[in-house]
């Protein structure tokens, strides 16, 4: 795989996730019975904007030699976390809102992967931006995966928080599962 190929990926891939997040907004947004405040819900938009920043940035800086086994395991990472990414999507269709929210008709929703972990889309993210800098070779997105993760980990905490204020059972949900990677956190 060349970098011109695997730069594809990567920009064709955020591409793709950037609008599978408008379509879902499209379709399932409405209006919101409860919001979560707006520190909580701009935390969200951090993550992309640190890797496209970086993206740019590795144009001039942050780049390393890659070599071919780097950008296919990249290339894996980044496939294996938007499949789960996109299927937790699927699992929340009408709940799913990009801002964190309770609706009209909200349901708990426990099947998929929200059987093993209640922030899938935000652990998808753990395995998308690493890939991602493997992938095109860029390391300043690799050193930044810490940053994201605790991002997202402060992201989930104050939307859990939110969530048990707002929506009956999400209590007993809390002690039912993980919150990023089954039996483990």
């Amino acid at each position: 795989m060349t970098h011109e190929i695997a730069v594809s990926i990567f920009k064709y891939s955020w591409s793709l996730l950037l609008l599978i997040t408008v379509m879902f907004s499209i379709v399932y947004e409405d209006w919101p019975r409860a919001r979560a405040g707006w520190v909580t819900n701009l935390i969200v938009a951090v993550p992309y904007l640190l890797v496209f920043g970086l993206y740019y940035l590795g144009k001039f800086t942050g780049t390393f030699t890659g070599n071919e086994t780097g950008r296919i395991t990249g290339a894996a990472m980044l496939f294996t976390g938007m499949a789960i990414y996109i299927s937790s999507h699927f699992s929340l269709r009408r709940n799913w809102s990009i801002l964190a929210s309770v609706k009209k008709r909200h349901s708990l929703v426990k099947n998929g992967l929200y059987r093993y972990i209640r922030h899938p889309m935000y652990a998808s993210m753990f395995l998308i931006v690493p890939g991602s800098g493997l992938l095109i070779s860029n390391y300043l997105i690799i050193m930044v995966t810490p940053l994201i993760a605790f991002i997202y980990y402060l992201r989930a905490m104050k939307e859990e928080t939110f969530l048990a204020e707002n929506l009956p059972d999400y209590a007993s949900y809390l002690k039912e599962t993980r919150m990023f990677i089954p039996k483990i956190w």
